[in-house]
């Protein structure tokens, strides 16, 4: 039986890891490696598996000891972490196999790894596996199309330790309705919605206590509010969308999602809400502040005319608050284009 060891490499100290924060909270990372418990979930049960988050842990020489094969996935900040577990692997004549966003861009650059399985890999990585396993296995697998997510399991979550985590991610969708110049996400949007995030399906399974409180954006699902509250019902579940405020909350405007909205540029992004203040967050927790003080629960009606009043209120404000820091970027990259030159130019 085959031992699979899956690696994921350290992602550098950044504003949004909050390391130094959850090293208060006695907490390792804010979530776990999704993409890769999600190849996990495609081997075959003959496998063996383990999983090593370098976020959370370290990679020990007992852990490659075991393995046969080492499977990483990776974004383009996580490279160097990635160039050194390539490394340790070669030195111990693993065969690597790597694949996630950044080996998908740049796996030209890559040194050191036996095969990349790139893209999207439900339909390839079987494919992939039983060519490694009959010895004919190519460097280079590519999807020819995009995959029918509904028919994705549901991530190893029993592979890790959930404590070691701020929050569970759990995919309902893929993709993005906007098309920005820097941004290489697919620009379409498939939904999961048959059957993913399921109360009664993921708790029992996973053992998901109240520990994962609820929270909310209001106006920022990646899907349908109506639909996603018709799908679960009250679930300790935090719902959010990694791509802003603009996805619609009306399971009825999902089909629109599927279309591309021109963003050529970053100055664009943000004038469209993908990057910026979240004024809705604000509002909910002017609402919720509200709610508490005076002992009582506001009505959907309500509480939906409180964040447009808030919108329409803080509006202005934000806009304003955009220009200065716009003025203050500018002089920051400035700044530090003056110190570059004057310390290689002024040696």
């Amino acid at each position: 039986m085959p031992n699979a060891l899956l690696v994921y490499p350290r992602h550098p100290p950044t504003f949004w890891g909050h390391n130094y924060a959850l090293d208060i909270l006695g907490i390792r990372a804010i979530q776990p490696p999704l993409g890769l418990l999600t190849v996990a979930a495609l081997f075959p049960t003959r496998y063996d598996l383990r999983v090593v988050d370098l976020n959370v842990t370290s990679l020990e020489d007992a852990d490659l000891e075991w393995a046969d094969l080492v499977f990483t996935s990776t974004m383009i900040p996580q490279r160097p972490s990635l160039e050194q577990v390539i490394e340790r692997c070669n030195r111990a004549r693993l065969p690597v196999i790597a694949g996630g966003p950044h080996p998908t861009t740049f796996h030209e650059e890559i040194e050191g790894v036996d095969h990349f399985v790139l893209d999207e890999v439900e339909e390839t990585f079987p494919t992939f596996l039983r060519d490694l396993e009959n010895g004919d296995a190519r460097a280079i697998y590519r999807a020819p199309r995009k995959p029918d997510v509904t028919t994705t399991p549901l991530p190893r979550f029993d592979l890790i330790d959930m404590s070691d985590y701020l929050m569970m991610p759990l995919q309902f969708s893929r993709g993005c309705p906007f098309d920005c110049e820097f941004c290489d996400i697919t620009k379409s949007v498939r939904c999961e919605a048959s059957r993913s995030c399921l109360h009664d399906l993921i708790a029992p399974r996973f053992g998901l206590t109240s520990r994962w409180k609820p929270y909310s954006r209001s106006g920022s699902l990646p899907v349908g509010q109506d639909l996603l509250l018709r799908e679960t019902g009250p679930t300790p579940y935090g719902v959010d969308a990694s791509n802003g405020s603009d996805f619609p909350t009306h399971s009825e405007e999902m089909e629109q999602m599927s279309e591309p909205r021109p963003a050529p540029t970053m100055r664009n992004a943000v004038d469209l809400g993908i990057v910026g203040d979240n004024i809705l967050d604000i509002a909910d927790f002017a609402i919720e502040k509200y709610e508490f003080t005076n002992g009582t629960t506001l009505s959907d009606e309500a509480r939906t005319a409180a964040v447009e009043k808030v919108r329409d209120a803080l509006w202005e404000m934000v806009n304003a608050f955009r220009a200065r820091r716009k003025e203050w970027r500018a002089r920051l990259f400035a700044a530090a284009d003056d110190a570059v030159r004057d310390c290689v130019e002024g040696s």
